[in-house]
């Protein structure tokens, strides 16, 4: 009776720690799935900065109100300049694009502008929010 029971403690004991390693696993992986493929927008780095100040600092209502209007301005510049990078890879792509599509055959080309329709349409799919926002 004795090593039956110290068999089914050591079967739950096993049991309690896969499942811990499996619930971490996947948190894990959502978080660092998350943190890679979702890009914060503004608003929510706006409403993080809001929380964080308001948990840490207690801003009082007014202090808040002051507040609001530079994290609102800040967040503006902020879509503005993510806009202005993505102008800036896109030209510069285009720029290397251009270069490259000169040394390719007509086969080549044909096949390399098939690759860069697809990754324009990734592209659209990630950043089209931040390219149609200024």
């Amino acid at each position: 009776m004795k090593n039956l029971s110290k068999l089914k403690l050591g079967a739950y004991v096993l049991a309690l720690f896969l499942a811990g390693a499996g619930s971490a696993a996947f948190l894990t992986y959502e978080m660092c799935r998350n943190m890679m493929f979702d890009q914060p927008t503004p608003e929510k780095i706006g409403a993080n900065i809001r929380a964080r100040l308001q948990s840490q600092l207690h801003l009082t209502p007014e202090q808040a109100q002051k507040i609001d209007p530079l994290i609102d301005k800040a967040m503006t510049e902020v879509r503005s300049n993510r806009r202005d990078f993505v102008l800036r890879l896109i030209t510069n792509k285009s720029n290397l694009n251009a270069q490259i599509l000169h040394e390719l055959t007509p086969e080549q080309t044909a096949k390399f502008e098939q690759m860069e329709s697809e990754r324009l349409e990734i592209l659209r799919k990630k950043f089209g929010a931040a390219l149609d926002n200024p």
